[in-house]
């Protein structure tokens, strides 16, 4: 009889526990996502600045609200090059590279950045939604170069680590209750001054 009834009670609470593992398993997602990165680094003298180039990364999330949602991950900001064959006097880089005579060669800067922040969903309906997304990001870049002068060669380069804030907004469409396709904008701003760079993305995020 104890038997039955303990079978029973585990029955009718059976639905009730994949409910409650349903909520919580939903409260995550992972979102890789791929795209094309366009920076504004200008042009200097007769140097030509490269600034597009593709990117890719991934994102975790923790839903805290329906509303709101904490997020860090990895992104690829790819790379800005500047190439030139006639050259000039130039100095680039904070002075790491430096020719009074002319340039023959190219620079190569790439980033790689940890984003940590939020994501805010203001509106969200049954087939799509909207999120705006604000947080740091924690950014190693490394300059590479290869420049010919009239002094001699360079080879070499160095790197740094930068924290930057980015901003940015997407639009998602729901392909089924924990699938979606998501296109979205996302800017970083570079060393505190007016460089940035603009990625343009699509995303598959999966909840769990």
């Amino acid at each position: 009889m104890n038997r039955t009834i303990n079978t029973t009670l585990h029955i009718l609470c059976l639905p009730i526990f994949l409910a409650a593992s349903v909520a919580h398993a939903a409260d995550f997602y992972l979102e890789p996502r791929m795209g094309l990165n366009r920076g504004n680094l200008p042009n200097v003298g007769t140097f030509t600045a490269d600034n597009n180039s593709t990117s890719f990364g991934v994102l975790a999330g923790y839903n805290i609200t329906e509303k709101i949602a904490l997020e860090v991950g990895y992104i690829d900001l790819g790379e800005i090059a500047y190439r030139t064959s006639t050259g000039g006097s130039a100095s680039f880089f904070n002075g790491n590279v430096t020719s009074s005579g002319t340039w023959s060669g190219s620079l190569k800067a790439t980033a790689k950045g940890m984003p940590i922040g939020f994501s805010l969903t203001p509106l969200d309906t049954e087939t799509w939604n909207v999120n705006l997304r604000l947080g740091y990001m924690m950014i190693d870049a490394k300059v590479d170069g290869v420049v010919v002068t009239g002094s001699g060669t360079y080879t070499g380069g160095f790197s740094v680590d930068l924290e930057e804030t980015y901003w940015g907004a997407g639009v998602g469409y729901k392909l089924t209750d924990d699938m979606q396709i998501r296109f979205d904008a996302l800017t970083v701003k570079v060393n505190k001054a007016d460089y940035r760079i603009n990625q343009y993305g699509v995303s598959l995020r999966k909840s769990f």
